[in-house]
């Protein structure tokens, strides 16, 4: 601290408090013992020399196991008390858990009362308990679900057919886990008003939605940024992994949006964040926009990151436009602050537009890196159509780096100079070729040597089948729809009324004599027979 210099009977001027590192300030003294504290109201008659006295602080060092203290608003990981005092209020928060208190050991086994005066330095290790996750079992908790979805874990227990049903996405964000365990959700359509993003999820921030197979899933979306999974992914990191989409269709705009930014995919509209979707199988699938910027699972990374891995697409991608823009077969844009990572993707694309036609990639503005790709099917040009800026690769600019991508059978290339087509020796004319798993594992290790990929022939991603019983219901006078259930799983009871009689319960044999417990696990096909008892009316 600098010294002062002060006329003969003026004062000194006090200076700001001092700080030190563990210590809090007890002011100026006159001595090295501290034994006599200064007045700056003294007038000064000669030298004086001030001493800095600080009283020790104790240290709270926190470990948080995985979530996240708070002071004042501020996060933090350590603080000071003065000896002698508690600790101050504090938030703990953890994403799918409740706070269950401080431990002095790290194993939790030593509770620390809030209460305790504290005189040395202490560490002290967060215990939290895991929420229990929400089960969704029927259709109508998951449109309850999807309609107010919490940032909460949510499983699927079972396949859902939700024929006759129209959902309308809210305008709310998921962050969120979603685990379909494997379940299919069948039969969805989903009706998207003009400025709502269209998907199961209007928008997902820090989410992870995982282990789903969606089936006949039918988007109609009048507002921009639309996917079956999302129409946006923005802020923090979210994950889309192991999802399988088969026989379903997005279409985004009408004819008012035929020179609007539109934004659509199978996965996610617009990417405005953090994205990682990896074990992505389409089948049979198809993308359609009346409006700019289309790409078969992602239609623009605006800014931030996406990362696509292990990717087995059969697409159709079309573009309809007055102001026609791309088309890509896995990604539409990069945006000039977007960046995109492929890595193990196969892809089989029909893609129609009037420009900028990319297997992989419509256009590039920004960075873009693919590694182990191999494309195959049609590239056309709507009639009255006259670019020739169609590539197996990207329509419009290069990826920034390409490693080992192959084009094969790929019909409709263009002469263009803007467009990326594959290197000529990795350019192949006939499919049979690949249809060997010879050519993969010398050509594409990467993919073969994957444990996520069958090669035995034309490389696919490998989905588990699962096999499933039939539950027959008989219950006289009745009609009730036989269910499928899953091998290991309980089947959902129906509660059939009838006429004059009570129902009593389902039994496991027409004589009525073993009860079925609903918490059986079925592993075969099963026939349950209802018991009724007829009402009697008193005379």
């Amino acid at each position: 601290m600098a010294e002062q210099t002060v006329l003969e009977g003026e004062k000194a001027v006090k200076p700001a408090d001092p700080t030190r590192e563990g210590y809090e300030f007890a002011g100026w003294f006159t001595d090295a013992e501290f034994q006599n504290p200064f007045d700056f109201n003294t007038a000064i008659t000669g030298d004086i020399t001030l001493y800095a006295n600080w009283t020790k602080l104790a240290k709270v060092t926190f470990v948080a196991n995985g979530g996240i203290v708070k002071f004042g608003g501020e996060e933090i990981t350590f603080i000071y008390v003065k000896p002698g005092e508690t600790l101050p209020e504090l938030t703990a928060t953890k994403k799918f858990a409740s706070f269950a208190g401080w431990f002095t050991d790290d194993e939790l086994t030593q509770a620390f009362d809030t209460a305790t005066q504290i005189e040395n330095d202490i560490t002290l290790y967060a215990g939290w308990e895991a929420e229990e996750p929400v089960e969704i079992d029927t259709v109508e908790k998951l449109l309850a679900f999807l309609s107010n979805p919490q940032a909460k874990q949510y499983v699927l227990t079972k396949d859902l057919d939700l024929t006759g049903e129209t959902f309308n996405p809210p305008v709310k964000s998921f962050s969120g886990i979603f685990d379909g365990q494997g379940h299919t959700i069948s039969n969805l359509n989903i009706n998207a008003e003009a400025g709502v993003y269209g998907g199961i999820f209007r928008e997902i921030d820090g989410a992870t939605i995982k282990n789903l197979v969606f089936e006949n899933v039918n988007i109609i979306s009048g507002g921009e940024r639309s996917a079956v999974i999302t129409g946006q992914a923005r802020g923090s990191k979210s994950t889309i992994e192991n999802i399988t989409i088969i026989d379903s269709k997005v279409t985004i705009g009408d004819s008012t949006t035929r020179s609007s930014n539109m934004y659509g995919g199978l996965i996610i509209g617009r990417v405005n964040g953090e994205a990682v979707v990896r074990n992505v199988k389409v089948e049979a699938s198809e993308v359609y926009v009346i409006g700019k910027y289309v790409g078969g699972l992602v239609g623009y990374v605006e800014s931030g990151s996406l990362s696509l891995y292990d990717v087995d697409a059969e697409i159709k991608v079309t573009e309809e436009s007055d102001n026609p823009q791309l088309v890509g077969g896995i990604v539409g844009r990069v945006g000039e602050k977007g960046e995109l990572t492929l890595r193990r993707v196969v892809a089989k694309v029909d893609l129609t537009g009037r420009k900028n036609i990319g297997g992989l990639l419509g256009k590039n503005d920004g960075k873009a890196y693919v590694y182990d790709a191999l494309v195959t099917g049609k590239l056309q040009l709507l009639e009255g159509s006259t670019s020739k800026d169609l590539g197996a690769i990207s329509g419009n600019k290069a990826f920034n780096t390409t490693e080992n991508v192959w084009a094969v059978a790929v019909i409709g290339e263009g002469t263009g100079g803007n467009k990326q087509s594959a290197p000529a020796e990795n350019t192949l004319s006939d499919i049979s070729v690949v249809s060997v798993s010879s050519w993969w594992i010398t050509n594409m290790p990467n993919i073969a040597n994957s444990e996520l990929w069958d090669v035995e022939g034309f490389a696919m991603l490998k989905r588990e089948e699962v096999e499933k019983f039939t539950v027959t219901f008989v219950a006289e006078g009745v009609t009730i729809d036989p269910v499928q259930v899953r091998s290991g799983g309980k089947v959902t009871l129906p509660t059939p009324e009838k006429e004059g009689y009570e129902f009593k319960g389902w039994f496991t044999d027409s004589d009525f004599t073993t009860p079925f417990n609903p918490d059986t696990p079925i592993t075969e096909d099963l026939t349950l027979y209802a018991l009724f008892e007829e009402i009697t009316v008193p005379q």
